[in-house]
């Protein structure tokens, strides 16, 4: 982790398929630009079982959640 920069996690899914075996690892980047904060994620070792629209639905609610944190903080 780099405070107010960068940070790094991994997870694992508990699953009985062999897909979800290895860590699946997350970066999100932070970065001020005029209007705010742009973040950007990464993510290594998706299980190939996800698909891309179901992994991307679920990063846009966790942004949406996020800015929603922000703005009432």
């Amino acid at each position: 982790m780099i405070p107010y920069k960068k940070i790094v996690e991994s997870g694992v899914f508990n699953s009985d398929n062999p897909a979800f075996v290895e860590d699946m690892v997350m970066t999100w980047y932070f970065e001020e630009v005029d209007l705010g904060i742009k973040v950007t994620i990464t993510a290594g070792n998706v299980p190939g079982d996800i698909k891309k629209e179901d992994y991307f639905e679920g990063l846009n609610s966790t942004l949406e959640n996020l800015r929603r944190f922000v703005k009432n903080s």
